[in-house]
């Protein structure tokens, strides 16, 4: 019977109670192991069990360990009631998400003493839990599989199964699953409408001033805002190069996985996890080179994930339920399954060169435009942008290309001067922006050098871009699209600048560090917030509440005006900047 819960307000359909003595259920492709560390390999540095905390009610007397005998593995968990009274113990599983009214199984293998208990906990979006009771199990001397299946409640949001001893006794426990279909990650928000703000929201968190750190990745789940770079700290708290706060307080959350590197994506997954890439070797102290996935509240290390890369990550999208990456690893741009981390295949383009640094893909799934240093994909030249058909079962190599990226700037030294790219939200039309200093003579108006430039997505051979917008010798790193704005990020001083070098030419107007193109005409809009230009915004994210700029702090830190003045709001002329280290975030009005 269930010992210790008290409500059975939400229904539970037992689908089957049955003791195997060998059974491991198999997951197809669309089902996965929700139980992080299932079999309690992994331990934090306290040398516990990571996703796993010995749980003990009542007035009875438990103790809890850590076992280094197991079924499979190392590592087992360990409970025992010592003297008799009310109550249970149990090592109890993180919470996970789950679908309402669908199936899962259960499995663990155990060994007793005495007859244990499987029980269930449920939790609705109110946060109010409620418990069930699956099975009974015998005494078993040697080690015995349990299963179980069920059909969650349907309001049910997450849940934890537990294995309980609850008269004097011991339990010890391994291999644990919960199998069910993903639950996939909420869609990506839709991007605001309308020009956002100068004025910045007042309540984000800062990382250090006057350092060489900076915001190069954002993530919103729920009200959760997701932020990676390099830093040590956020909001005057330890977070090594990532961390997680209130969208719309600042408050900080607990997530603070350890990464020993900076974070440049941050990518939502089924299940509450993230995938978080960056130029790391380790996450918690698991190796993990360049991609890693966590939980998005622990921020615990999957183990079940390893994509075992040769290098560096820089970005990372979830598409069609594949998780596509770029990077300096081996094969620059592939698909990893984001259960298992293995290459799915769906991607074999062969690119040449050091690296893919960031990709965009349409809002259908269908195209991707990726961005780097390269110079052939698939034995076709494709120097510093290429576009990918993404089919059913495979991708390919589109033909479209701008032949006058084969061209260099005035600065030769790289010719990957391309840093930026973004689909409009219809897909119709891609920006790319970058770096390369002024165009070389008789190139201005073909070559993108230290400029933005608009090309329509259906037109696979462009003689030119539909408009280019110069900003006179000054780099532009990160780029997002709505429908009224085309907003763009560097250590840019002007726009409007086609005939200026290292001057504001004729018809340029003053936008530093930050600026807004119409998508229409390609000249700048009126928004102008300024901020301390720095090395450069290498991220620009938009919510349906507005824009997130991501900075670094080395040269300042400050972004907008506080009562932003003129005809549109938005002249930030004569009025001090506001302190916002490293990460800013532009309201829509």
């Amino acid at each position: 019977m269930l010992k210790k819960f008290l409500s059975w307000s939400l229904a539970l359909a037992i689908c089957s109670l049955v003791l195997v003595p060998a059974l491991h259920f198999r997951a197809d492709a669309s089902t996965v192991n929700l139980i992080a560390n299932p079999s309690a390999e992994t331990a934090n540095t306290a040398g516990q069990p990571t996703n796993w905390q010995g749980d003990h009610w009542g007035t009875s007397s438990a103790s809890f360990s850590y076992q280094n005998s197991s079924h499979t593995g190392n590592k087992s968990l360990y409970a025992a009631l010592t003297s008799a009274g009310s109550g249970d113990a149990k090592w109890s599983m993180d919470s996970v998400a789950v679908n309402p009214n669908t199936s899962y199984n259960f499995t663990d293998y155990y060994m007793a003493n005495v007859t244990t208990e499987v029980d269930m906990a449920f939790t609705d979006a109110a946060g109010n839990t409620s418990y069930a009771y699956a099975l009974s199990l015998p005494a078993a001397s040697s080690w015995t599989a349990a299963n179980t299946s069920f059909v969650t409640p349907a309001n049910a949001v997450t849940a934890a199964v537990v294995h309980i001893v609850y008269s004097v006794g011991w339990l010890q426990t391994d291999d644990y699953t919960l199998i069910g279909p993903a639950t996939p990650p909420p869609p990506p928000p839709p991007v605001a409408s309308g020009v956002v703000s100068a004025n910045p929201a007042d309540y984000t968190p800062q990382i250090p001033l006057g350092s060489s750190d900076a915001i190069y990745a954002y993530a919103q789940v729920g009200d959760t805002m997701y932020s990676g770079g390099s830093f040590a700290l956020l909001g005057n708290a330890s977070r090594s190069n990532i961390g997680a706060f209130s969208a719309t307080t600042g408050a900080l959350s607990i997530f603070a996985p350890t990464v020993n590197g900076p974070i440049w994506s941050i990518t939502p997954l089924p299940n509450g996890q993230l995938a978080i890439g960056g130029d790391f070797s380790s996450v918690n102290g698991v190796a993990r080179r360049g991609l890693a996935v966590v939980d998005g509240q622990t921020g615990a290390v999957n183990t079940a994930f390893n994509a075992q890369l040769s290098g560096m990550v820089y970005d990372a999208k979830l598409v069609n339920g594949q998780l596509i990456i770029g990077g300096e690893f081996t094969k620059r741009l592939q698909a990893v399954n984001p259960t298992t981390g293995a290459d799915t295949g769906y991607i074999n383009l062969a690119v040449s060169g050091t690296r893919v640094s960031r990709f965009a893909v349409n809002a259908q799934g269908t195209s991707l435009v990726a961005v780097g240093k390269f110079d052939s994909v698939s034995g076709q030249a494709r120097r510093q942008a290429f576009m990918v058909n993404l089919g059913s079962t495979a991708a390919s190599l589109s033909s479209w290309y701008y032949q006058p990226l084969l061209k260099q700037c005035s600065i030769t030294t790289d010719a990957a001067y391309i840093r930026g790219v973004a689909f409009s939200p219809d897909g119709s039309y891609f920006v790319l922006d970058g770096t390369g200093y002024t165009s070389k003579a008789g190139d201005l108006g073909s070559t993108i050098c230290d400029a933005a430039a608009r090309f329509e997505t259906a037109t696979l051979a462009p003689s030119k871009p539909t408009w280019i917008n110069y900003t006179g010798g000054d780099s532009l790193y990160s780029v997002a699209i709505s429908s009224t704005a085309i907003y763009v990020g560097g250590h840019n001083r002007w726009l409007n600048n086609p005939y200026g070098s290292d001057t504001c030419g004729v018809g340029c107007v003053a936008r530093p560090g930050i600026g807004a193109i119409d998508p229409v005409s390609g000249k700048a809009l009126s928004w102008d917030p300024q901020r301390t230009r720095g090395i450069g915004a290498k991220a620009l994210y938009l919510t349906p509440a507005g824009l997130w700029v991501g900075f670094d702090t080395g040269y300042g830190g400050k972004l907008g005006c506080s009562n932003p003045g003129g005809s549109n709001h938005d002249d930030c002329a004569g009025l001090p900047l506001e302190n916002h280290a490293g990460i800013g975030f532009m309201p829509l009005p």
